[in-house]
């Protein structure tokens, strides 16, 4: 059995590969009210907030993903300093191209 914190997080990955970003950024924000200390859930968010150039969203959602746990450093560098980033989604072709407005 599946505890149901990992579903959310498999369906937020399947939607940040295959889904649009607006649309998972309301399943997480969902997610998040059924489960506020999930890590990778708010790491998700953050992501997909960046995908969308929401600074001061991704920078609330990767200060709480850090605050419930580890977070990649590349990606916390890259929303509070407005950098550019790829990642690449491991297990898929997707890379989430993180491009903020300077």
């Amino acid at each position: 059995i599946v505890p149901l914190g990992a579903a959310y997080e498999n369906v937020a990955i399947v939607n940040l590969i295959i889904g649009d970003s607006s649309n998972n950024v309301t399943f997480l924000q969902n997610a998040l009210k059924k489960y506020p200390n999930n890590n990778r859930l708010w790491t998700y968010l953050a992501i997909e907030q960046a995908a969308v150039s929401n600074y001061d969203e991704a920078k609330t959602a990767i200060l709480n993903a850090y605050r419930t746990g580890s977070i990649p450093p590349a990606l916390y560098e890259s929303i509070m300093n407005k950098t550019d980033l790829e990642i690449p989604i491991t297990g898929s072709q997707k890379i989430v191209h993180i491009k903020w407005n300077k």
